[in-house]
């Protein structure tokens, strides 16, 4: 009898595993329902900020406030720009139709030699007492709403190995479609305030940010080297730049190093780098104490100006939290802000220094603990660290980049991002 059971067991898992088969090879599609993304515009970019700000907004707020999403379509598309950097080759779009929302995500799959695809559609009509979907398809396959719901709970639950799925479906009870746009009742008990945007990271990642208390140790050190005087408060920042990086090695193993680095980039970052950037790490959970007035880093410089360290050390912690992607994009959509937020247009230098944070921790987050000690061996000056900005064009405004340079997807624009790139290669830190 139990010799039966266990058969029937595994045939039953079986047949479960080839249904599961099966409905992957007919749910994949020859070509994307969604098209791939132009270059973002200015205009987009503000667009996409405004939403990130309001988003912040309310989940800032204490569960007595109104807690009001207010947004529209243009908005969460622009938004998807930059979550469709989150996974390699997606692609999303969002449409009003009628009244009811509808979102589209187009997804690749390796699939031989050929690119293929796996395209989920889903409506989501106006509701009052939790999400509700009225049509979910994937490829050509129609899904029961409910049964899509409860399939998308329970996989958020198991990637994120907590109740994530739960909270990012309960996130919102409430959506409205009217003339202005949409807006969205959230309900902050269930989102956990700032812990779903966190655990939402950590799935994406694959991995567990660094324990608090070790980003919480780097960024106390710095504070007190500069504080006693170990660490200067003006000049360079190189010297605390190299603080960080040796403490990490000194500290860290094969095993951990990688967490070290990104606890020490933290820990320089929040104190040295742009002060958004403690905003950002709030959301991850993590919360640190500003700097007092006797170890602040507002005099220091990299390339004799305040705002390349902001840049590089800024973009060296974002690298460190996410992948190259992600980094560089950020520097992209500043940058394009700043075309249209009358702070002086785009400028290459800058990213010429996004890049070299970006590049940091490029190589830092790979290598062995006897690269470290290589690469920190070669790190002398701050020509070993940035490229010089000789040649690169400064702040341009919206008018001359586009008479320039078109978009960031135009070969002027690539040559010129090609070229940082070969000056950061050619720098002594950076060599294999």
């Amino acid at each position: 009898m139990i010799r039966f059971v266990v058969r029937s067991l595994v045939a039953l898992m079986l047949v479960c595993a080839l249904t599961l088969v099966a409905l992957l090879v007919v749910a994949v599609e020859d070509t994307p329902l969604v098209d791939a993304p132009a270059p973002p515009t200015p205009e987009q970019v503000a667009q996409a900020r405004s939403f990130v700000r309001n988003l912040r907004d309310v989940a800032g707020r204490s569960s007595a406030e109104e807690t009001v999403l207010h947004t529209n379509v243009t908005e969460l598309n622009s938004a998807m720009q930059l979550g469709n950097h989150l996974l390699e080759g997606m692609r999303g779009q969002v449409l009003r139709e009628g009244g009811e929302i509808r979102g589209v995500v187009s997804l690749p799959v390796p699939w031989g030699q050929k690119e293929r695809w796996i395209n989920v559609s889903g409506r989501v009509p106006p509701f009052e007492d939790g999400l509700t979907l009225s049509e979910v398809r994937v490829g050509p396959i129609n899904v029961p709403p409910k049964l899509a719901l409860h399939l998308a709970r329970i996989g958020g639950n198991a990637l994120s190995r907590g109740d994530l799925g739960n909270r990012v479906i309960s996130a919102a009870d409430a959506m409205f479609v009217d003339a202005d746009g949409l807006r969205f009742r959230m309900d902050l008990g269930r989102m956990g305030q700032n812990g779903i945007m966190r655990d939402m990271i950590r799935v994406v990642r694959d991995d567990e940010m660094p324990a608090v208390a070790l980003i919480e140790s780097y960024h106390n050190a710095l504070r007190t080297a500069m504080a006693e005087g170990t660490l200067p408060r003006t000049g360079s920042i190189l010297p605390h730049i190299r603080f960080v990086l040796m403490s990490a090695q000194a500290r860290g193993g094969p095993d951990n190093l990688s967490d070290h680095y990104t606890a020490a980039i933290f820990g320089l970052a929040t104190a040295c780098g742009a002060p958004q950037f403690a905003g950002v790490i709030k959301r991850l959970g993590i919360a640190l104490p500003e700097p007092g007035t006797d170890a602040r880093c507002d005099a220091l410089t990299l390339n004799d100006r305040r705002d390349s360290r902001l840049h590089f050390v800024t973009s060296a912690a974002l690298q460190a939290a996410s992948n190259r992607n992600v980094a560089v994009s950020i520097g992209e959509f500043k940058e394009l802000y700043d075309t249209i937020s009358g702070s002086g247009g785009f400028d290459f230098t800058d990213m010429a220094a996004n890049l070299s944070g970006v590049r940091m921790s490029d190589m830092l987050m790979q290598d062995t603990p006897q690269t470290w000690e290589r690469r920190l061996e070669r790190l002398q000056s701050e020509a070993d660290l940035i490229v010089a900005f000789d040649g690169l064009p400064g702040k341009i405004s919206k008018e001359e980049f586009a008479a320039r340079f078109g978009t960031v997807d135009s070969p002027e624009y690539i040559a010129m991002i090609a070229e940082i790139d070969a000056r950061i290669d050619r720098l002594d830190f950076y060599r294999p």
